[in-house]
């Protein structure tokens, strides 16, 4: 369901997308063409019979410069978000200083206040309000509607009355034009700033809801898994600790009793550990990678195994091993230890050569060698697979040799410094 829902979703989306697109073409267009027909409006030809006209007026080279410039800034509204910082600047300097309107540097200004950081919304957003009312002033310097694009809007053009002299308009006229057009435009842009923001807040929000329900749903099944981990295995460790006492009290003085007494003390150890890993899987705050040994409990573990009657004779020897990366070392501690269960299982009655070395120059070594009896073919089993697939995912190497009687597992690791 979810794998054909995407596609839909970025349809949709697609269709999304093309439709804004379309949209904001279809707005341009109708905004040219509004433009043009007010252009044509107030040409000579829909003028009064009998008032001043213009046709005249020969065109000078800045004024056709200004118009190509003009014409340019318009056609790169187009790319109006992309170009918003050089737009908004460009057209509020040429609108200064050319006779041209300043809406370039508005519509350019609104996407600069919408999107752009404040130490650069904030200047922007001033230049583009003093260029609007510079502009807004220069017009109503006008003394007619023919002179004044302001006054044009109030005056039918093709009256007598449009040609009437009115005078230069007050100073706080086109101050104020100015500061409430920029306001609209600018204000726009900071409206949908906020929006947009709120919008990215929202998500946030609901990102946060949907990781909390995710945690949540993990802890209950951390929770679920402590409580059969415990009911079952702890049930099953603490029968056989009680037949394994049970067995020391009877049994006479010798192998069998001592043979109870190690079972009895394992038993115990393995519950113990097993209630530590049970309350860091109840505890969704602890890390279940502090609860495991690492290489500089190596020594232990062979200790344990000498203790557990293994004939083990190992050459230790760790430099730097503070130092060595948290997987790397607890990976080379479960090495050895599958190691060691391999002899234990497959040679019990024989020994095993050891050999752990560490060092920041060479890397980890790990090396174990037991006798095989004779006629036993040796298979990779489970704990040597999975022995494999942990060091390989360290980029390391593990090499199985039989030569004569003898199994080797060698194994290297290449050194990770502890982050």
């Amino acid at each position: 369901m979810t794998v054909a829902a995407a596609p839909d979703r970025r349809a949709r989306a697609w269709w999304s997308a093309s439709a804004r697109s379309a949209a904001a073409l279809a707005g341009w267009w109708l905004l040219g063409i509004l433009t043009l027909a007010m252009a044509l409006l107030t040409t000579d030809a829909r003028r009064a019979p009998g008032l001043p006209t213009t046709h005249d007026t020969p065109a000078t080279p800045l004024g056709m410069l200004s118009f190509f410039v003009g014409l340019a800034l318009l056609v790169l509204l187009v790319w109006r978000v992309r170009l918003a910082l050089p737009l908004a600047v460009g057209g509020s300097l040429f609108a200064a200083i050319a006779p041209f309107d300043p809406l370039v540097a508005l519509v350019a200004g609104l996407h600069v206040v919408r999107r752009q950081r404040t130490a650069v919304a904030v200047p922007v957003a001033a230049l583009v309000t003093v260029c609007t009312v510079v502009v807004t002033w220069r017009d109503l310097q006008g003394r007619n509607s023919y002179e004044s694009a302001w006054r044009g809007l109030v005056v039918d053009t093709t009256t007598a009355e449009a040609a009437v002299d009115r005078g230069a308009a007050p100073w706080w006229v086109p101050v104020t034009i100015g500061l409430v057009v920029s306001a609209i435009f600018l204000g726009a842009g900071a409206v949908r700033r906020v929006l947009e923001r709120s919008a990215g807040e929202v998500t946030h929000q609901r990102a946060v809801a949907a990781d909390l329900g995710d945690r949540l749903a993990a802890q209950d099944e951390r929770e679920r898994i402590a409580r059969e981990v415990h009911d079952v295995i702890g049930h099953r460790l603490s029968v056989v600790s009680l037949h394994a006492a049970a067995l020391e009290a009877h049994a006479p003085d010798g192998e069998l009793g001592r043979s109870a007494s190690l079972v009895r003390e394992a038993a115990g150890r393995t519950a113990e550990d097993l209630r530590s890993l049970v309350s860091v899987l109840r505890d969704g705050t602890s890390d279940i990678t502090s609860q495991v040994p690492g290489i500089a409990d190596v020594e232990g573990l062979v200790d344990d195994a000498v203790a557990h009657g293994m004939t083990v004779v190992a050459t230790i020897s760790l430099h730097d091993g503070d130092h060595l990366d948290v997987q790397t070392s607890q990976t080379s501690y479960r090495v050895v230890q599958e190691m060691l269960t391999n002899a234990r299982r497959h040679a019990p009655t024989h020994g095993v050569r050891l050999v752990v070395r560490a060092r920041s120059a060479d890397g980890v070594l790990l090396e174990a060698a037991n006798h095989v009896p004779q006629g036993r073919e040796v298979h990779p089993g489970a704990g040597l697979t999975g022995m494999r697939e942990r060091v390989e995912l360290l980029g390391g190497e593990l090499r199985l040799l039989v030569e004569e009687d003898v199994l080797r597992v060698v194994v290297h690791l290449p050194w990770r410094w502890q982050s």
